[in-house]
């Protein structure tokens, strides 16, 4: 006889009753967060070791045979899972490789930096910004605290002090490729800036201290020299003098702690 899967189960009417009494008290002390914990556990490890059997996948997983076994069949049901015929192994179906490789995810630099972020956007009254090269000679804004801050617009490589910092540690040829392309869409200005020689002197003066400060101290961005072409912007959005002593103490000390 053969259960759901056709994975074979004692046949013998001692072993159905053990079969099914683990399964039961599995079923009783599952959550709705504990299953959907589970689920994504059993995804997983599909992920990681599949194809591999109910059995090699319980004993991975150290989960419980039936929750193991209805995470399988939710997943199957999904067409996300499949089971081969031959040794019963389960194994993702191309449908769910072919979502997650054409999904939309947090860049590394967004992650690696996230702790930085959140502590500078935990110190006060703030916005906070972190930016990137999306393209050659493209920066973006790509994770704000501004509901309004994900607008998909290109910034300045000659005015924008987030735009700045981010290219304090980029490579030499790096930087004069973002800023060949950037000058192809560049305003008059900006072209003049480059052009003259005045923004590779902006950039030598900047990188001495590794942080563009607003002049009265109301925001700062600072480039990582661990994570070239990317910066943060921290910005009071309620002044005050105490504040913006405290905000200088906070980045530069984020600054000190790179250095060492």
């Amino acid at each position: 006889m053969s259960g759901r899967f056709g994975v074979p189960v004692a046949v013998s009417h001692q072993g159905k009753v053990a079969t099914q009494s683990v399964a039961d008290r599995s079923l009783r002390t599952e959550t709705p967060e504990s299953s959907a914990q589970r689920l994504l556990d059993v995804l997983e490890g599909v992920c990681r070791f599949g194809p591999i059997t109910l059995s090699d996948l319980v004993s991975r997983l150290d989960i419980p045979r039936g929750a193991v076994w209805r995470s399988l069949d939710a997943l199957r049901q999904k067409g996300w899972v499949r089971m081969r015929h031959g040794d019963r192994a389960f194994e993702l179906c191309a449908a769910v490789t072919g979502l997650f490789a054409h999904a939309h995810a947090a860049r590394p630099e967004v992650e690696a930096l996230m702790p930085i972020f959140i502590r500078l956007a935990e110190s006060g009254p703030v916005h906070v910004d972190l930016g990137l090269f999306t393209a050659r000679g493209t920066f973006r804004v790509v994770e704000t605290t501004r509901k309004q801050g994900y607008a998909d617009q290109s910034l300045s490589l000659t005015d924008e002090d987030i735009a700045l910092a981010a290219q304090l540690h980029l490579p030499p040829a790096d930087l004069v490729r973002h800023l060949t392309t950037f000058m192809e869409r560049a305003g008059t200005e900006e072209r003049q800036v480059i052009s003259s020689g005045e923004h590779a002197r902006t950039i030598r003066r900047l990188r001495q201290h590794g942080v563009v400060w607003h002049d009265d101290g109301s925001s700062a961005s600072l480039g990582r020299r661990g994570w070239p072409g990317v910066a943060l912007r921290v910005e009071l959005w309620r002044y005050s003098r105490i504040r913006a002593e405290g905000l200088r103490e906070l980045v530069t000390e984020i600054v000190a702690t790179e250095v060492e």
